[in-house]
């Protein structure tokens, strides 16, 4: 029994204030959840089997006629135990009597015994059923009241004077269940309701039961008084102990006069202990450590239990000093000290062979003398994430070699730190994640020698396995080990990254110098006729290179360059073509009196840089000069410089003339590059790395990117490199690489929501996409489409006659049969292909950039295999045929929708026309309708479109409950037609399909600023304003000039406007919205990815898009109060988007479920018809 220091006189003045605070609490709170509980029967009873509706419709009567019943029945229970610890501490009968009074008056019959529901022993089905749906609501409410619980039961403890825990506490979760479950006992409400009355019972008064819960700690923090347990590692003497009791019950009593007395009346907790400092306390005590540990922690059970998130938020935390260690199972500290045991009669190669922590360490701990102990549920938690941890670092991040047998040793030491030290999943600058990426880090280059390295990184990783156990610092040191082998390999990677930029520098000086040399002799000589010796004294003697040399050395600009030129200019006058009669005179008298200095001034510097046979050449120009020999002429067009192999290079390092640097912003942007920029570069294979730019010379024409090592990787050209990005092949990063240990946390959570991703998309019978995931992979393909002026093409595949083979074999049969025609079809479909089953027995693939004629081919072969391949059901051979639809997607008039119907329109064909066969569609009258319908809008769309359009708005509102919180809008266009505003959906349509989208989103940008501007009022009372961008503005080099535009010439500030992008039009064009969202970004604009969830996309593409906030794709919001499946896939992507520091919206919140659920989830905001219905903006006002 735990030792409390306190005195009888404040322990019961204390009792007191808590009952009177329960029963108040208590009753109002249970009658609200039987009320709202009722509401929720009423809702259920519409939808109710008729064989079920009179159990609905007695629950409803019997809890409406009975709620105050029900409310006493709880409160008395609390104050019931209240009084029974009062009357073993005191005889005196003040508070017994009080007690009495607050007690509420009962019409109803006690019922029996109160339920245990932790006893199982053998009971009935339906017995058993009650039991789960009770325990269903303690398990929620625990869930959600983590923090709040916790210290409700350390004060319960301290009154009782014994360790109480959630299970024994009178106020907490499970005595309220027990209670309702007895007096639902003895009103003998039918079995059918009562899970969602206990669903929605817990639903209900979860607020009320927190803020009960907050005032019985705001009393008894009032008073001052230390009720959590002392966490001294030995325990005080018993003179210590009398002596600390003596004390805190002197200073409390001091105390107690002038506070306890007004506990009950005083409607705000006092003495600092407000409501919101409470809730504060209770994030500190939800910690980063805890949080990040428990999201891995969460998102790894749902990996492992088929994709079953619960519905708990953060508050159910592994936190290992918040309960007891139940006898026979391992403390943290033991469990690190058998695992220590086990590494040193274990052989570690085994561990590498396993590859599974806790299958070592259970079987090795079984085997240890005298038998193991339990090892506890979190401490297995640990385990498993942290196996997990390493598993995707090998796995999906690609670690091997080195690294890999590094990361293998250090596994169970890692593990140690992480029993003792949960920090370590959330501090980044954690000594033992410091020491993963240094390794990391040390080994990033596979083209080096490691060798030295890896003796010395051998070593000092051996120092930690070995020294970790008796040496707290042990990690630290080798740490700072690290540390110098970093620095030393920092300056290595410097020198080598300084020394190819001085190599290209150089090569660029050469470049430069000799472009300019073969202009200025183009100048002179280009339609000259010139002495054969002069071009052989440029090109073989070397003249040439020594221009060029003197052009590097001195400067272009310089005398000795001019001095040198000018030799060729004089050669040319003396030795070319014959001048005037008049002018040959002097002529003469010039080359009598120079020619001998030319001559000397040659031969000097070709001696030096002159090759082989130079002298040939001058010995022909002497005779040219002196001995009146005739020199030849031949005609020059352009003077190039005849570049050799070697030479090629230094001629690229030129830029294209041919080239407009500014032709795009991916070419503004590259030009911008500084040197140090880190860009990712995948190669075709879809391998990525990430790269320095090391040099790009003094006009931008050439760039030179080196590892992480600082050796030279990729030498591209301006033209190629902006392909790259344009291709989104290439990205800017932030930095040269994401440690080691942030990319598996990373990882994790990826692998975790893409398998929930995947299973939401997936039919549970064939294995391809479920119709959801292929109409969604369809308007993806569709958006690109349009935006890439591509091909997208659709097959329509219907099995035919299914009904037979389900009517002569069974369903069993046809199911078979289905999955058979399934693979078929994939195996036939191209690489990239979306294949999907559409219904019973109707499939689809979706091709992209593939002609009509491929498709056609790839729709043959389907049709073929299936009727050539017999399909055996056990004794029977079932032969069957498909009857297939190919349509071509057109840019002109086709949507989703038409593209479906065309497509099943030309299956139906096929079928009418014998069946096992192709049929490609072909227009009908509607298709021009459609098409003169867009082009109707088009030309609207072209007139003044302030006429045709106007602005909406619809609410996203805080689900949080802070009074302080400000509504958001959304921006929303509608169109003017006959005095009605209708929405835009054809308008939309058109304008996307012909290139009019742009300027829509233009004007509305234009008038929403515009609007702000004239309405300060309104805008001072709201948190900003969402204006949706298309894709098509996204590729548009204007559209970010505009924006930026705008935001200049407006006085509205770009905080207040939140730009938001669709999934899939920023996958689509991937390269251009990370590029605009940067740029905007930085004007200090927020970014929000709507429909998230609704794309074929990764969380990879996720990470590279730094948008603030996530929209929900509506899909999953409008049925999750009845689909778990779409509860779990919510609640990972909520947990992914906190991960990245993302807040979430929540689309299609039609209802009050659905926002309770959503609130369950943690969603940050919701916005739908439940939440506002969309407005005119200017109704705003």
């Amino acid at each position: 029994m735990a030792e409390f220091s306190v005195s009888i006189k404040l322990k019961t003045q204390l009792l007191q204030a808590l009952a009177q605070q329960v029963a108040v609490s208590f009753n109002d709170g249970i009658g609200k959840a039987i009320h709202a509980t009722s509401a929720q029967l009423y809702k259920k009873l519409e939808d109710a089997e008729d064989w079920l509706r009179a159990d609905f419709s007695l629950a409803i009567n019997l809890l409406e006629a009975n709620s105050e019943w029900f409310a006493a029945q709880v409160a008395n229970n609390a104050i019931g135990a209240l009084k029974e610890v009062e009357q073993s501490l005191s005889n005196e009968e003040v508070l017994s009597d009080e007690l009495e009074q607050v007690k509420t008056d009962t019409q109803k019959p006690h019922g029996g015994d109160k339920l245990d529901l932790d006893s199982l022993s053998l009971v009935s089905k339906d017995d058993f059923e009650d039991w789960l749906s009770a325990n269903m609501g303690i398990k929620y409410l625990e869930a959600e009241l983590g923090y709040e619980l916790h210290e409700v039961c350390l004060i319960v403890s301290y009154l009782f004077g014994e360790t109480i825990g959630k299970e024994d506490c009178p106020l907490a979760p499970h005595a309220i269940f027990s209670t309702l479950k007895t007096a639902i006992e003895q009103l003998e409400i039918p079995a059918a309701p009562q899970i969602v009355i206990y669903k929605a019972l817990s639903r209900s008064f979860l607020e009320d039961l927190r803020e009960s819960y907050l005032e019985i700690i705001g009393t008894v923090k009032k008073v001052q008084v230390n009720y959590k347990p002392k966490q001294t590692q030995e325990p005080l003497t018993k003179t210590e102990s009398e002596a600390d009791a003596a004390q805190e019950a002197s200073s409390a009593e001091e105390t107690v006069n002038h506070n306890v007395e007004g506990l009950s009346d005083a409607p705000v907790i006092g003495g600092g202990s407000s409501a919101a400092s409470i809730l504060e306390n209770r994030h500190q005590y939800k910690a980063q450590e805890n949080s990040t540990l428990d999201t891995l922690s969460r998102l790894h059970t749902s990996s492992t239990s088929g994709g079953q998130l619960g519905l708990a938020s953060a508050g159910e935390e592994i936190d290992a000093n918040s309960q007891s260690i139940p006898v026979g199972q391992y403390a943290p500290a033991q469990l690190v000290g058998a695992i220590s045991q086990l590494q040193q009669v274990r052989d570690d190669t085994e561990l590498i062979e396993r590859k599974k922590l806790r299958t070592w360490i259970e079987s090795g701990l079984s085997e240890m003398p005298g038998g193991a102990k339990n090892i506890g549920q979190q401490e297995s938690e640990l385990i498993d994430v942290t196996d997990r941890f390493f598993e995707v670092i090998v796995e999906k991040i690609g670690v091997s070699g080195l690294l890999e047998r590094w990361l293998e040793k250090l596994k169970l030491t890692i593990l140690k730190v992480v029993l003792r030290d949960k920090t370590f999943f959330s501090n980044a600058s954690h000594p033992a994640r410091q020491l993963l990426n240094k390794l990391a880090k040390l080994s990033a280059s596979e083209k080096s020698d490691k060798k030295r390295l890896e003796k010395v990184l051998d070593r000092y990783i051996g120092k930690v396995v070995s020294d970790f156990d008796h040496d707290d610092q042990a990690i630290e040191k080798v740490v700072k080990e690290l540390d110098d082998l970093l620095e030393r390999q920092a300056i290595a990677q410097k020198r080598n990254s300084d020394r190819i930029a001085r190599a290209y520098e150089g090569k660029q000086k050469v470049a430069s110098a000799r472009h300019k040399v073969v202009t200025d002799l183009n100048e002179l000589l280009q339609g000259q006729s010139v002495p054969v010796v002069l071009m052989e004294l440029l090109d073989k003697a070397g003249w040439r290179e020594h221009l060029a040399l003197v052009a590097v050395r001195d400067g272009e600009t310089s005398e000795g360059y001019t001095e040198a030129l000018n030799v060729v200019d004089v050669l040319l006058s003396w030795l070319g073509e014959e001048v005037d009669d008049s002018d040959q005179w002097a002529v003469e008298l010039e080359m009598e009196l120079e020619a001998p200095s030319i001559l000397e001034l040659i031969t000097k510097e070709l001696t030096i840089v002159g090759p082989v046979g130079y002298e040939t050449v001058l010995q022909r120009l002497e005779d040219c000069l002196f001995h009146d020999v005739d020199p030849l002429l031949v005609k020059i067009d352009r003077y190039e410089w005849p570049y050799e192999k070697t030479e090629k290079e230094i001629k690229d390092l030129r830029p294209d003339q041919g080239q407009d640097p500014q032709a795009s912003h991916w070419h503004k942007r590259v030009v911008t590059m500084k040197v140090g920029e880190w860009v990712e570069i995948k190669d075709d294979q879809g391998r990525a790395r990430c790269l320095r730019l090391a040099w790009s010379g003094s006009e931008s024409f050439r760039f030179v990117f080196v590892d992480s090592q600082g050796m030279k990787d990729e030498d591209m050209p301006l033209d190629k490199l902006v392909e790259l990005f344009k291709a989104n092949k290439a990205s800017f990063v932030d930095n040269d690489e994401v440690p080691l240990v942030d990319q598996g946390l990373h990882q994790m959570v990826q692998s975790v929501y893409e398998e929930l991703a995947s299973q939401s998309s997936c039919d549970v019978l064939t294995g391809l996409l479920n119709r959801q995931a292929f109409e969604r992979g369809l308007e993806q393909s569709i958006s690109g489409a349009v935006t890439n002026q591509s091909k997208a093409t659709l097959i329509y595949i219907d099995v035919d006659k299914f009904n037979l083979t389900n009517t002569s074999y069974g369903h069993h049969a046809g199911d078979a049969l289905l999955k058979h025609v399934a693979q078929t079809i994939k195996a036939q479909g191209l690489e990239d292909a979306f294949c999907g089953r559409l219904g019973g027995n109707e499939f689809g693939m979706i091709l992209v950039n593939c002609s009509l004629e491929t498709t056609n081919d790839v729709a043959e072969n389907i049709c073929k295999e299936v009727s050539s391949q017999s399909f055996t059901w056990e004794d029977h051979a079932i032969n069957t045929t498909v009857s297939i639809g190919v349509a071509d997607f057109e840019v002109e008039i086709d949507s989703y929708d038409t593209l479906m119907r065309k497509a099943g329109v030309a299956c139906d064909s096929a079928k009418e026309h014998g069946r096992n066969r192709v049929v490609l569609y072909e227009a009908l009258d509607k298709d021009q309708h459609k098409r003169d319908q867009m082009l109707e809008w088009v030309q609207k769309l072209d007139q003044d479109l302030d006429e045709l359009l106007t602005l909406r708005c619809q609410e996203i509102r805080p689900i949080t409950t802070d009074p302080n919180a400000k509504p958001h809008y959304e921006i929303l266009l509608g169109v003017r037609d006959n005095g009605q505003v209708l929405p835009p959906v054809m308008l939309i349509e058109a304008a996307e399909h012909f290139g009019r989208m742009a300027m829509v989103d233009r004007w509305v940008i234009h008038n929403v600023l515009r609007w702000m501007e004239t309405h300060e009022e309104s805008v001072a009372k709201s948190d900003g304003f969402s204006i949706n961008l298309s894709g098509n503005s996204l590729s548009d080099d204007s559209f970010l000039e505009f924006i930026l535009g705008q935001f200049a010439a407006s006085t509205i500030p770009p905080e207040m406007i939140c730009f938001e992008i669709t999934e899939t039009a920023a996958i689509t064009n991937l390269a251009d919205a990370i590029e605009f969202i940067r740029v905007l970004k930085q004007t200090g604009c927020k970014f929000s990815l709507d429909d998230f969830g609704s794309g074929l996309s990764s969380y990879a593409y996720i990470q590279k898009l730094p948008v603030d906030f996530i929209k929900i794709d509506g899909v999953f919001i409008g049925n999750i109060a009845n689909n778990e499946r779409d509860q779990a896939l919510v609640k990972s992507i909520n947990e992914l988007a906190h991960f990245m520091g993302m807040k979430t919206v929540a689309e299609y919140v039609e209802n009050y479920e659905i926002l309770n659920v959503l609130r369950t989830i943690g969603v940050d905001h919701s916005q739908g018809f439940g939440i506002k219905k969309t407005g005119l903006l200017e109704e705003l006002a």
